[in-house]
């Protein structure tokens, strides 16, 4: 590191200020010099020094500049980008293969280290590229075009010489690597083949199709496709499993050589829970991968669908649109009773709801009383100021006063409103949603209501609720929304996103909130009920004192009972309020776990199970690309070497360096400052000045 001055003031600047701190001094000491007692080399001495001081600050204030060279040697580095999927031991025993492939790459990295250069040895699967700590071959997806973008990212203007990739060219999973990713500008491959290219006999499950939620007692459709490749088409057996029993088994004789065929069933949903279903084909013998001749589903079967009735005075545009979203949902069968039209059901279906929607009824409709009787909870969806008198005559804590007028307002969410999570998108959907056509009115609300939107003026929002519930433990819950209009914010919310997930979201949770199980437990555990096998299992805890507040210092305990009847036990961790729990990756499988905690002497429990799914995709390609690497290696400038068998770990470091070189890169960097800023010169200044006015006053006087 070097260091030097930079002054835009041109000599002359520097001239004029030496010139004038020798006129000062001269002045201080030849004309004031008749007192005192100091000689005259004495008098030389100090003027000397206060010229130096002198012209010193006097440069300082020119703003002169410190330019300091800083140098920087960057070492040569080569990537070694490894292939860790499960794919890339399929062909051959898997352990022995493993070591192979590790021994390879380790002995590239020790080539290029014998050389002078770095290896950056990274793995990637169906993720981004860590660093390759262990090399596990386990990555259930191949992302080889996410991996190159992140090798580009994290190497990016770095002196790398090339890259070497280590795959078998199986991809199943984002961008083609070949169009749509980009590697290191300017950066030549070295490509690296691995697994068996030829065509082999085969049978395999691949796509499986089914409905996640099915009813007990009903059927649900499944469909599988199967396919064959050999020689000569032979008969395959397919069966379907569940329980430990075959429930589907058939034959399909293959038309040629390579075939694939679709299967489809009606299977009939027996068991409540998270239902495990099995669909394989025979394993011929000349069969080298079989893992993929299975293929697992899970389905959730349920007791039975949530009814909804819903009793409106007439047909309604805000209704129409309520009933299609509860309608798309499979867990909700909605009956609709219209008042002018009477339903010889509508009794049966009252008396069996799980959810009444009241739309726009009156005091004086005989369903008011007939609602009142049932015990289901009730959304009372009032368009006018009548509507509105007939709830309020409900004695329910609200109560509505008509101004005999009505307005357009708008909708804002409530804040702090914790009955149900709106999405993050709401704040802002609602403020580009048209207005409402609601009556004009004052709201009196006990404290048993809890408004989740109100009107909103322009950026400010009233106290007036637009829709409120009344969650009471223990007693009939209640919610009311005010107006009419709300099919425009279907259809604005639409034009900007077709499935319009925030108005969705609040239909479907107000649905929810209302017909679910009064929930005041003091201990929840919540966890996913299905899982990819290549996502983590992360459990997540809630507990709460006497008032349900948040309650800390709480000891959290949680079994995971694997398939094979294994128990895993952990404890949670407290993470701002809420406690947690990282199970990590876990096999394939119906998992079912148990939390517990203590709180005041009470052992407090919750239970449930989940399903982890496995992936299939490694075992869907029939022979490995390296035609891929060749065109990938070309492209980039670089080579492909071969077989990894053919590949020799020196011989490629060679040519790399041969094409490359091995030259670190010296950068420099240049920073400037100003000479002010160097607070020591400033005090070296003044203790001159001091030392300078110390003598001079004790032997000159002045």
């Amino acid at each position: 590191m070097g260091w030097d001055w930079v002054l835009e003031a041109g000599g002359w600047a520097v001239a004029g200020v030496a010139a004038v701190a020798a006129l000062a001094a001269w002045a201080l000491y030849r004309v004031y010099h008749s007192e005192g007692g100091l000689k005259r080399s004495g008098r030389w001495a100090l003027g000397a020094l206060r010229f130096a001081v002198l012209t010193a600050i006097g440069v300082l204030l020119l703003a002169p500049l410190i330019r300091q060279v800083t140098e920087e040697i960057e070492r040569p580095v080569a990537v070694v980008l490894v292939d860790d999927s499960r794919s890339m031991v399929l062909d051959g025993d898997s352990a022995e293969v493993a070591a192979e492939l590790q021994t390879w790459t380790d002995g590239m990295q020790a080539a290029f280290a014998e050389r002078g250069v770095d290896a950056a040895v990274l793995r990637f699967a169906g993720e981004a590229v860590p660093e390759a700590d262990d090399l596990s071959w386990s990555g259930e997806e191949t992302d080889l075009g996410a991996a190159l973008e992140a090798v580009k990212d994290r190497y990016a203007h770095r002196n790398v010489k090339g890259l070497v990739l280590v795959s078998d060219g199986r991809v199943n999973r984002g961008v083609d690597p070949e169009y749509g990713a980009e590697g290191l500008a300017g950066v030549p491959m070295w490509t690296v083949g691995v697994g068996d290219t030829t065509n082999r006999a085969d049978r395999w499950v691949g796509e499986v199709a089914c409905n996640r939620v099915a009813y007990l007692g009903n059927r649900f459709p499944l469909e599988a496709v199967v396919g064959f490749r050999g020689e000569t088409p032979v008969p395959v057996e397919v069966t379907v499993k569940h329980a430990g029993q075959i429930i589907v088994r058939e034959t399909w004789t293959p038309r040629t050589a390579e075939s694939v065929t679709r299967f489809s069933w009606l299977l009939d949903a027996t068991r409540v829970g998270t239902q495990r279903y099995e669909i394989a084909c025979t394993v011929g013998a000349d069969e080298r991968v079989v893992a993929n001749n299975t293929a697992v589903v899970y389905v959730d079967v349920l007791e039975r669908q949530k009814s909804v009735a819903i009793a409106a005075r007439a047909p309604h545009p805000d209704l129409g649109w309520i009933i299609a979203a509860l309608s798309a949902q499979e867990a909700y069968d909605v009956h609709v009773h219209y008042e002018r039209i009477p339903h010889p059901n509508w009794r049966t279906h009252l008396d069996e709801a799980d959810l009444i929607i009241a739309h726009d009824l009156l005091t004086e409709s005989e369903w008011v009383q007939d609602i009142l009787g049932a015990g289901a909870p009730v959304w009372w969806v009032g368009t006018d100021a009548a509507s509105l008198s007939a709830f309020s005559n409900l004695n329910l804590g609200a109560s509505f006063t008509s101004r005999e007028l009505t307005h357009r307002p708008f909708a804002a969410p409530t804040e702090g409103f914790t009955l149900f999570q709106w999405p993050d998108a709401a704040e802002s959907a609602f403020r580009l949603e048209p207005p409402l056509v609601a009556p004009l009115g004052d709201w009196e609300l006990s404290p048993a209501w809890s408004p989740a939107l109100q009107v909103r003026l322009g950026d400010l929002v009233s106290d007036t609720p637009l829709m409120a519930f009344r969650n009471v433990s223990g007693e009939r819950r209640w919610a009311f929304s005010v107006g009419s209009g709300y099919w425009r914010w279907r259809m604005s919310e639409g034009l900007r996103d077709e499935a319009a997930p925030v108005l969705t979201s609040w239909v479907t949770s107000t649905v929810q909130l209302l017909t679910s199980r009064s929930d005041v437990r003091r201990f929840r555990l919540n966890a996913p009920n299905r899982l990819a096998s290549n996502d983590p299992l992360i459990a997540s805890a809630e507990v709460y004192d006497a008032a349900l507040n948040p309650l800390s210092g709480a000891r959290v305990e949680m079994t995971l009972t694997t398939p094979e009847g294994n128990e895993l036990s952990g404890v949670l961790t407290e993470d701002g309020g809420r406690y947690r729990l990282d199970w990590g990756r876990l096999p394939a499988g119906v998992y079912t776990w148990e939390a517990s905690t203590t709180l005041e002497g009470e052992l407090l429990t919750s239970r449930g199970e989940i399903a982890v799914e496995a992936s299939a995709l490694e075992y869907t390609a029939d022979r490995a690309d390296h035609g891929l690497l060749l065109r990938l290696a070309e492209r980039s400038g670089g080579a492909f070497v071969g077989p990894i068998e053919q590949a020799d770990p020196g011989a490629i470091a060679d040519a790399l360096i041969a094409q490359r070189g091995a030259q670190p890169v010296r950068y420099e960097e240049i920073q400037l400052r100003d000479a002010v800023e160097l607070e020591w010169v400033l005090w070296l200044l003044v203790a001159l000045l001091a030392v300078e006015w110390v003598f001079r006053r004790r032997t000159v006087g002045y």
